[in-house]
């Protein structure tokens, strides 16, 4: 079985700033704020301002021609995961694994995915911890 790594970028996030918390909690929550933000980051999918249009028909267009038998899905920082779950709705894809440090983020990837007929998983970890878990396996 076939497998692919979808990434989008999903904006910057400014985690600098002093803080007497450690570095990783603070990431944490500086994200949990900026994904209960959503209006926001919609806004800018609504309007195509990051070209989600082009990069979700360029990546259907490559699946459809190269992928037509199963293959698995890993998303590394998968946010609310709206362009996989367009991108797989229609593709041979037969499981997706969606990793995201924002609670909130995987519980819109959920809702998004909803109507997606693949098994599916959302893990709320850091995805640098995620990929040192499975290089420990």
């Amino acid at each position: 079985m076939a497998s692919i790594l979808l990434k989008f970028d999903q904006g910057i996030v400014n985690m600098t700033g002093p803080s007497n918390q450690p570095e990783n909690t603070q990431k944490i929550e500086e994200t949990e704020k900026f994904f209960n933000q959503w209006r926001v980051y919609q806004q800018v999918i609504l309007n195509n301002d990051m070209r989600h249009k082009q990069i979700i028909s360029a990546y259907q267009m490559f699946i459809s021609k190269h992928l037509t038998q199963a293959f698995s899905v890993l998303d590394l920082g998968c946010g609310d995961a709206s362009p996989a779950a367009q991108i797989l709705g229609q593709s041979a894809a037969s499981d997706y694994t969606g990793i995201d440090v924002s609670t909130s983020a995987l519980q819109n990837a959920k809702t998004n995915f909803n109507d997606i007929t693949i098994e599916k998983e959302f893990i709320n970890n850091d995805l640098t911890d995620a990929i040192q878990l499975t290089d420990r396996q």
